[in-house]
C-alpha cells in the first residue's frame, strides 16, 4: 500500500470512528447512586427551605454532588417546606400547612391537601435517573404511591411561582391501587437534552382520588461521558486497528 493510500485510509477510519462516537454518545453514560435510608450526607438549616447535600462517585470516578430541598404545591403557588430524614424509612416532607402537627403521616411525601415534592439538584447534567420510594401512612390504609415529576436545566426558580408559568416538561407515573416499595424510572426528555434538576413528588393532580404517600429511600442517576473522551477513545482505537493491519501487510 502506498503511503498516500495509507494516509487516506487512516483518515477514513478515524472519520468513521468519530461518527460512530457521536452516534454512540446517546447510549453511553456513567452510573451512580445516593442512599437516603439511612444517609451519609448533611443538612443545612432547620426550617422551611432547608437543604440536604451528599455526593457520589460515578463509574468514571467523577464526583457528583446532589442537593435536596422540600416544596409543596398549594393549588396556586409553590411554597418552601421542611425536608426531614427518618432513618431507614427515608426522606419525607412537612409542608407549611402541616407544620402545626408535623407527625405521622404528615411527614410523608403526600397529596393530603397540599402536594409535596422534593427538588433534586445535581452539579452535573444527568441523562437518566431512578428514585426508590417506600409507602408510609396510617396502617397502609389502601392509599397508593402514584408520583409526578418535572425536570429542567439551570435555576428551577420555584419560590412563589405558578405551576402554569414554569413551563416544565412533566410525567406522571401511575402505579394503580398498589402500595409497595418500588423504583420509579425518571423518563427524561432524552440524552440529547440532559437535565440538572428533577422535581419529584406525589401525583399532581390526584386523578384517581386515592391519596399517595411515601418516603424517598434513594436516588440513582447517570451522567454522560464527555464527548471529548468518546472521540479520543474511538479515534485511538481506529488508529490501533489500522496500525495492526499495516504491520501485517508490511
Amino acid at each position: 500500500m502506498k503511503l498516500s493510500e495509507q494516509k487516506l485510509r487512516c483518515g477514513q477510519v478515524i472519520g468513521l470512528g468519530l461518527a460512530l462516537a457521536l452516534g454512540m454518545g446517546a447510549s453511553i453514560s456513567q452510573a451512580a447512586s445516593i442512599g437516603l435510608a439511612p444517609h451519609t450526607g448533611s443538612f443545612s438549616g432547620g426550617g422551611n427551605g432547608n437543604t440536604f447535600q451528599d455526593t457520589a462517585v460515578d463509574s468514571a470516578g467523577d464526583t457528583v454532588t446532589m442537593t435536596l430541598s422540600a416544596w409543596s404545591w398549594t393549588g396556586s403557588t409553590w411554597q418552601t417546606a421542611i425536608l426531614q430524614s427518618f432513618g431507614t424509612n427515608g426522606f419525607g416532607v412537612c409542608n407549611q400547612k402541616e407544620q402545626t402537627a408535623c407527625t405521622s403521616p404528615n411527614h410523608t411525601v403526600d397529596n393530603w391537601g397540599n402536594t409535596d415534592f422534593v427538588l433534586i439538584e445535581f452539579d452535573k447534567a444527568v441523562t437518566q435517573a431512578q428514585v426508590r420510594i417506600t409507602p408510609f401512612g396510617p396502617a397502609f390504609d389502601g392509599d397508593d404511591t402514584d408520583v409526578s415529576y418535572f425536570w429542567g436545566n439551570g435555576d428551577a426558580d420555584l419560590d412563589g411561582a405558578n405551576l402554569n408559568n414554569i413551563a416544565l416538561p412533566n410525567q406522571t407515573n401511575d402505579n394503580g391501587p398498589a402500595f409497595s416499595s418500588r423504583n420509579v424510572p425518571i423518563q427524561l426528555a432524552g440524552i440529547a437534552n440532559p437535565t440538572d434538576w428533577i422535581l419529584f413528588g406525589a401525583s399532581l393532580p390526584n386523578a384517581d382520588g386515592r391519596f399517595d404517600e411515601f418516603k424517598i429511600k434513594s436516588v440513582g442517576f447517570q451522567t454522560p461521558i464527555p464527548a471529548a473522551a468518546i472521540l479520543f477513545g474511538t479515534g485511538l482505537s481506529s488508529l490501533l486497528v489500522l496500525a495492526r493491519r499495516s504491520a501485517k501487510k508490511a
